[in-house]
């Protein structure tokens, strides 16, 4: 598969951004994902974006269940 076959567009890298913060992608999704990122600088911010809130919830959650 080269990488025409495998493009994706934005909306399917925002349907995508909590799966690949979780890394629960397949190699293959998780590069063609990237690929996209690197490409597409408002995806890139809108991943940015979406780490901050992911890695805030991860904190709560673990500082709710160390309490």
């Amino acid at each position: 598969m080269d990488n025409r076959e495998r493009a994706i567009d934005c909306k399917v890298v925002h349907e995508s951004l909590a799966a690949y913060l979780d890394d629960k992608m397949t190699p293959d999704e998780r590069e063609a994902i990237e690929t996209h990122l690197s490409a597409c600088r408002q995806c890139s911010e809108d991943l940015d974006a979406a780490a901050g809130i992911h890695d805030r919830i991860i904190k709560a959650s673990d500082s709710l269940s160390n309490s």
